[in-house]
């Protein structure tokens, strides 16, 4: 048995030991890039400023022109032109290289002597770089040494050199010496992974220097990087190279570290969560065991008995809070099949209401007649042929089942009704697929949205009034979608029409009536879904399934 327990916790422990040494690892050689990246960006700057420098100098006209020039004896302007060229030299020395000539012109123009600024271009032939590359390049050329050079005292630098003018037919070349302490400034500047080596090399791939990332101090060029290190390397903008060597052996040391600690916390949180365990076992059933003891003692508790203590969510207290649900739940749903069944005889009513309003039909006919007979307006013949062809849809024989068709049929003369009442046009545009037309709905499922359109949407609206009725199949549905170009509506109202919590100004069926009459005919709960932008458009998309004709006429008989 402790075998069988030991396995998979030696499996687990060796599982998390190998995801947090590839981790780490991956974390580290992460952090070293970066760190790699931050430094050569600071080297590359720092050099790029020496180049920048060296670009004034060789694009001063005056220091640079003259050094063509034959002086001969004329000693007072060689002293003019070096007092000038000199300090404009020393206003581009870096103030911390002291020790360091930075800038120094080498020309073959006999005529001027050597100073710390000028030397004679002799002194450069020993130097085989500047000899079989700088003296054959185009003027202008800016070359660095691939060598880091150690002068007789001691001091390391970096050299740039920049061809800067033609002279007779010999050359003058601008040397600038950047010291090799700026860079290691940069390296110990940088915090790279504890246990690494920073490796600097010239443009020949040979080491010149290695620090240690612990405390900063050179190690031996000759140090070997082998397979105990992995080496990021990058490219400085003087062809020389700056690497980090990420050490192994330091990875697998804080991963053990760090599994270590995992296992430690892994240790202490079992035990606290046995004795958490334990303790709440404990009171768990002691509490369970009295709760028993209640209901074997007595009758079933009333719901309204203050039985589950609600400041409690412990488990005992929502099972308590479930047994006093399951008790009133009786009670609720029998008050809510009362409340469905008041509902839907309500509906009836309000439908049988609603379908024609008597004082609507003969006072409007009445004023039509009078009005015909005194005006011989052949308009209002066309208005009374549109009531009369609405009145008889609306009545329908009294089957609250008709075709889309004629719903639409409904729609456009209640439209021309409309139009007639406010003496203004409103553009109806009807789009709905042919299939659609014979499918079978309940009466005044548009013509209620197209109604909301008019009073509330378009009312009083100057310019173009718009309504346009669409509709379609998707997924075995019908969907219609009723749009008008009228004043909107705000959210607010949106969310309350949706929930019902809204009563219309006007007489009519009414949207609220036209939700719950779609929720009891096909069973919908979210039938009808509205958009809308104020001052742009209002959508209302009803989204219904289709029904069988002989089904949807047995439930409008049950209704």
């Amino acid at each position: 048995m402790v075998l069988f327990a030991v396995i998979p916790f030696a499996a687990l422990v060796g599982y998390v030991v190998y995801d947090n040494y590839h981790t780490i690892t991956d974390d580290a050689i992460a952090t070293a890039r970066d760190r790699l990246s931050k430094c050569s960006d600071l080297i590359n700057r720092d050099l790029t400023k020496y180049v920048d420098k060296a670009r004034y100098i060789a694009s001063n006209r005056e220091l640079v022109g003259s050094l063509q020039r034959d002086f001969g004896n004329d000693l007072e302007e060689k002293v003019l032109y070096y007092s000038r060229a000199i300090q404009y030299i020393q206003s581009l020395e870096l103030l911390d290289t002291p020790d360091y000539d930075t800038f120094v012109i080498y020309t073959a123009n006999r005529s001027l002597y050597e100073n710390s600024y000028f030397q004679s271009l002799d002194r450069l032939a020993t130097d085989p770089f500047v000899g079989s590359v700088v003296s054959h390049a185009p003027i202008g050329t800016e070359l660095w040494s691939p060598d880091v050079v150690v002068d007789q005292s001691g001091h390391e630098y970096l050299t740039l050199y920049k061809r800067i003018v033609a002279y007779r037919p010999d050359t003058s070349i601008l040397r600038v010496r950047v010291p090799f302490a700026r860079i290691l400034y940069y390296i110990r500047s940088i915090d790279f992974p504890e246990g690494s080596l920073i490796v600097y090399g010239d443009a020949q791939s040979r080491t010149v220097a290695v620090l240690s990332a612990s405390d900063g101090e050179r190690q031996a060029p000759a140090t070997e990087i082998g397979d105990d290190y992995t080496l990021l390397t990058a490219r400085l903008v003087n062809g020389h190279t700056l690497g980090v060597a990420v050490s192994r052996r330091q990875i697998a040391r804080e991963s053990l570290l760090s599994v270590r600690d995992l296992l430690l916390i892994f240790v202490l949180a079992m035990l606290a969560i046995a004795a958490a365990s334990a303790l709440t076992t404990r009171a768990l059933t002691g509490e369970l065991h009295q709760f028993i003891d209640a209901l074997r003692a007595g009758p079933l508790p009333q719901p309204t008995g203050g039985l589950p203590d609600e400041s409690k969510s412990d488990e005992l207290a929502v099972i308590k809070r479930r047994f006093s649900e399951l008790l009133a739940r009786n009670e609720t749903l029998y008050k809510a099949s009362l409340a469905a069944h008041n509902d839907s005889h309500r509906l009836q009513v309000e439908l049988l209401q609603s379908r024609l309003n008597p004082h609507l039909l003969y006072n409007s006919l009445s004023a039509i007649k009078w009005k015909a007979l005194r005006n011989q307006d052949p308009d209002i013949v066309g208005v009374i042929d549109s009531m009369s062809r609405y009145y008889r849809a609306v009545l329908n024989k009294g089957n609250n089942i008709l075709k889309v068709r004629d719903e639409l049929r409904m729609v456009q003369e209640y439209i021309k009704i409309s139009e007639y009442a406010a003496g203004s046009h409103v553009q109806l545009e009807i789009d709905v697929d042919e299939p659609l037309l014979d499918a079978c709905t309940i009466k005044h499922l548009l013509q209620p949205l197209v109604e909301n359109a008019v009073v509330h949407g378009l009312n009083g609206r100057q310019g173009q009034r718009r309504i346009s009725v669409k509709g379609y199949q998707q997924e075995g549905e019908m969907v219609f979608e009723v749009e008008d170009n009228g004043y909107g509506m705000e959210q607010e109202l949106i969310d309350r029409l949706l929930a019902l919590d809204y009563e219309p100004e006007f007489g009519g069926y009414g949207l609220k009536n036209l939700i719950q009459r779609l929720r009891l005919y096909y069973g919908v709960q979210d039938p009808v879904a509205i958009q809308s932008r104020r001052n742009a458009f209002t959508r209302i998309t009803v989204r219904v399934p289709i029904v069988d004709p002989d089904a949807l006429a047995t439930r409008a008989d049950a209704f």
